[in-house]
């Protein structure tokens, strides 16, 4: 057969017939982007905080079956929507018909009540003392204390306009002020009086006495670049540690058992850091292996333990908390994982050091230990959780919160009955009995 012969009886059928399968094929493709249904390619059973895990989360004995009372379209009567910044009465516990939900006014496992206790443009971290909280408002730029009674009064006359950020001493006297334009201070509450501080002056920390502050200088000069520990008067400064260009790398945290200042993380795979202890003089502290990165921690009330947070790959980068023994001769003895998928920022201890009290995501998405966002509308509940058998127990899911929210600075009251927590999303502190 002649092939040009051929090709040129059938040229035009054949550029009419690929005219229309290309057409054909283009108007699919736009179909299949623009119009078809969305559907889920892969199915994952939701990521929950290791249930299936020995001293995984349980539900706690005490607790009774949570009903919540619902309006003809199936919704939660009392549930308000989200406007914005939530106000005073942005969290009822009774509907306008005088219908009471199930709520419970103590955590014993299941819907509890929660109140707010100060304005909630309030984005600064409580500081509890005795029976009061203090904190800073920023619309009166003053700083308020609230009696267990709900009565008022201010610290000090002195206003601190914008006042970014907060860091409470340990006895709640003295504070360190940040401010938007750089200035650093510290103000003690019974003198009325303050100190500046370097602008570079971060990472602020108060001594477990209160009269030491510790923080990193942070320049663009290598050499300039210490871990310095400060009076709280001005009066002295030494410098503990040089830091060069690590100091991104080092958390001030000061151990309550005086040991420790800092600790400087180093990673070693993909999926270790070791961290390095940091004294007052240049001691040579035994360091903490860790499985994971992304190293956050809280000292128990002694310095005796350190529980802490890491995430890896065995965790779908999500962090999971362990605990730990942390003095300077036992540092990083007992490693031992709680099985509890959540950040140590969201932990506290309670006075006899026994447990923990942790806000828990109900799930996280895969990755949210690099991404927090991705967490930003997981609801949490909060779980009480034994350090010595990792037995975790549910306390409570927070009734009528807003969407978002997002508990941090959790503080527990002397007596281990109340717990005072930040809404980290919206501002405002808020308050929960455990008993």
């Amino acid at each position: 057969m002649d092939i040009s012969a051929f090709y040129q009886k059938f040229k035009m059928p054949l550029i009419i017939t690929g005219g229309v399968v290309l057409v054909g094929l283009l108007v699919w493709l736009l179909w299949l982007i623009f119009f078809k249904p969305a559907t889920l390619l892969v199915s994952q059973p939701p990521l929950t905080p290791d249930a299936d895990l020995s001293g995984g989360l349980k539900p706690s004995e005490t607790g009774s079956p949570t009903t919540i009372i619902l309006d003809q379209n199936g919704q939660p009567i009392g549930l308000t929507p989200d406007t914005g910044l939530p106000v005073l009465d942005d969290l009822p516990q009774i509907d306008s018909q005088g219908s009471i939900f199930n709520v419970s006014d103590v955590a014993l496992g299941g819907l509890t009540k929660i109140t707010p206790i100060i304005p909630q443009n309030s984005y600064q971290p409580p500081a509890i003392v005795g029976n009061s909280v203090r904190y800073y408002d920023a619309t009166q730029q003053r700083f308020i204390e609230q009696q267990s009674d709900g009565s008022t009064q201010r610290l000090s006359e002195d206003r601190f306009p914008s006042a970014e950020k907060v860091v409470w001493s340990k006895n709640g006297d003295k504070a360190v002020l940040e401010f938007p334009d750089g200035f650093n201070i510290i103000y003690d509450f019974k003198t009325k009086q303050q100190v500046t501080l370097p602008k570079e002056a971060e990472g602020f920390s108060f001594s477990p006495n209160s009269q030491q502050l510790a923080y990193k200088m942070q320049t663009n000069d290598f050499w300039q670049n210490w871990l310095r520990i400060s009076s709280t008067d001005g009066e002295r400064v030494v410098q503990t540690e040089h830091l060069g260009d690590n100091g991104k790398l080092v958390q001030v945290d000061w151990s309550p058992s005086n040991q420790v200042v800092a600790m400087y993380t180093k990673g070693e795979t993909l999926d270790t850091q070791k961290i390095y202890p940091l004294g007052q003089h240049q001691e040579n502290l035994p360091s903490l292996r860790v499985a994971g990165r992304g190293f956050e921690s809280e000292w128990d009330n002694t310095g005796d333990r350190l529980l802490y947070s890491v995430r890896n790959e065995s965790t779908d980068h999500n962090p999971r908390l362990w605990i730990t023994e942390a003095r300077s001769d036992t540092m990083g003895e007992n490693n031992i994982p709680l099985n509890i998928q959540t950040w140590a920022h969201k932990c506290t201890f309670t006075p006899n050091d026994e447990r923990v009290i942790c806000a828990v995501p109900k799930e996280l998405p895969l990755g949210a230990g690099l991404f927090p966002e991705l967490a930003a509308d997981v609801e949490e509940d909060f779980y009480s959780i034994d350090i010595f058998t990792g037995q975790s127990t549910f306390l409570a899911t927070p009734a009528a919160i807003p969407p978002g929210f997002k508990a941090t600075d959790l503080t527990l009251s002397e007596d281990g009955a109340l717990l005072v927590f930040r809404d980290e999303s919206r501002g405002g502190i808020y308050e929960m009995r455990l008993r």
